[in-house]
């Protein structure tokens, strides 16, 4: 199964149209620009013979009263949610792609382009003291909302940097890109619905905390015409923001609103911040272990490297965790780990023995049942080298990850479903085998298992015997779980 990786595509601002005719570029807030009240376009024609030159206005700001709820297709977060994580920016999505920049009286200032819509995010405070905006439900044509305290204001030269078009879908080239463009202008084209265009709040939110959203005029021709459709606009710089740094008591016109209420500031950014470093005993993260009888038949203690101190038992290995403390010393280290060890040897011809008999085998035989080389299927190798090189080979000579214990029971482990529907089809040959025989009768079968499974790696006329030694050891397990024996 083929995974597929999402890929997306953004873009700084989009634009359709005759509006990609304005030559005037965006000042980004900054002085003064020369139309007033909206864009124009210049037109050039020829009448017979005589050249003809027109400035068209375009549609700006100052013309809408209004938004359509229809155009909004997501809100982040929802209407009325009461748990949206404080360290999080509101935002809105639109479904037009060109929606946020439709109306902007301005070309854009390399890519840079505002918004002609703003969205506002006011902490609505459990007093006076704390809010942060008054809104009046009575005006006309559109309710409004007052700001309280200007600090609660983006900054007006900083709105291109909060609009985006988010497209699900990546592209390899510019070309590809264009191409997606261009389909957008056939009537129902899926890819319609593939791009929209976001509108993001960069206000830092508090923890519990009760706030509105507003989606409000960028421009000052649409603050003035949705606070009086007759208002006389036609002096106001086309580019003038709606608000300035420090202004207070604001008045905005709303187009859209909807709150919200932050909960705890506990997501798994937050919870990563709280952690305090502090030192760690090297013993974090690694405990001893016994190795010196690793069971499975192997003869050989686990006596893989230098452990220090030389006194020390040299089967006392080094137990590792996933997590521990940067002080902790492997017990051996890599560098001090010797493959030439007897030990080694016996475990290269446990691991490998399965597909030794598979190899010999014509295919009717049983599989033999063996602790498991870790990752054999991803590396599509069956047999390791423990003195051989790649990350195969060094997985499984590490004795932490074999398990060297009696029969190996941490390489058991990814097996031991399928071992227990063996066991279970053994069950009834068990029954007459006396609950008092069943340790005796378990540990001869262990103490012989080692000798008859090294014959039979090397002696095909002995793989009968180990098999059916392997499955007397079935029959015992499956009576000795069921007698309730440790």
């Amino acid at each position: 199964m083929s995974v597929t990786i999402a890929k997306y595509t953004f873009s700084a601002w989009l634009r359709k149209g005759i509006g990609n005719r304005i030559t005037e570029p965006d000042n980004l807030g900054l002085g003064a620009s020369a139309a007033k009240e909206r864009a124009h376009v210049p037109v050039d024609v020829m009448l017979n013979t005589t050249p003809v030159h027109k400035e068209f206005a375009l549609i700006g700001p100052g013309d809408i009263i209004g938004l359509n709820p229809d155009m909004v297709v997501r809100t982040e977060p929802l209407n009325r949610i009461t748990n949206f994580e404080p360290n999080y920016l509101p935002f809105i999505e639109f479904y037009d792609e060109d929606f946020l920049w439709r109306y902007t009286p301005a070309h854009a200032n390399g890519q840079r382009l505002r918004p002609w819509i703003a969205l506002l995010v006011l902490e609505e405070g459990e007093s006076d003291a704390t809010r942060e905006f008054q809104r009046n439900a009575d005006r006309f044509p559109l309710a409004t909302v007052t700001v309280i305290k200007p600090e609660a204001l983006p900054l007006p030269n900083e709105t291109w940097a909060w609009g985006h078009v988010h497209i699900n879908e990546g592209y390899a080239t510019p070309n590809d890109f264009e191409k997606f463009l261009l389909s957008l202008h056939d009537l129902d084209n899926p890819n319609a619905d593939k791009i929209i265009s976001r509108l993001i709040c960069p206000r830092k939110l508090k923890a519990n905390t009760a706030y509105r959203a507003f989606v409000v005029p960028a421009f000052q021709t649409g603050l003035k015409v949705g606070l009086q459709t007759d208002a006389d606009i036609s002096a106001i710089d086309a580019q003038q923001p709606s608000w300035t740094v420090g202004a207070v008591g604001i008045e905005f016109p709303i187009y859209y609103e909807w709150s919200f209420r932050t909960g705890e500031n506990e997501d798994f950014e937050s919870l990563v911040k709280l952690l305090q470093p502090r030192p760690m005993d090297p013993q974090i993260g690694i405990r001893d272990m016994d190795a010196s009888q690793p069971g499975f038949g192997m003869t050989e203690g686990a006596d893989i490297g230098k452990i220090p101190p030389p006194e020390k038992p040299q089967t006392i290995l080094g137990l590792e965790g996933a997590l521990k403390a940067p002080t902790t010393v492997s017990r051996p280290q890599e560098t001090d780990i010797d493959t030439s060890k007897p030990f080694f040897g016996q475990l290269k011809s446990i691991l490998n023995f399965p597909a030794d008999v598979q190899d010999a085998s014509d295919g009717d035989d049983d599989p033999v049942v063996s602790p498991p080389i870790y990752g054999e299927n991803h590396a599509l190798q069956h047999r390791i080298d423990p003195a051989g090189a790649g990350w195969l080979n060094f997985l499984n000579r590490d004795p932490d990850g074999n398990g060297a214990r009696d029969s190996n029971q941490f390489r058991a482990t990814p097996r031991a479903g399928r071992d227990a529907y063996r066991l279970r089809a053994c069950a009834e040959e068990s029954e007459g085998l006396a609950d008092d025989a069943l340790p005796s009768a378990l540990h001869e079968f262990r103490s012989a298992r080692g000798v008859e499974q090294r014959d039979a790696a090397h002696d095909p006329s002995a793989r009968g015997v180990w098999k059916t030694a392997a499955r007397r050891e079935c029959v015992v397990q499956s009576r000795r779980a069921r007698a309730g024996f440790e």
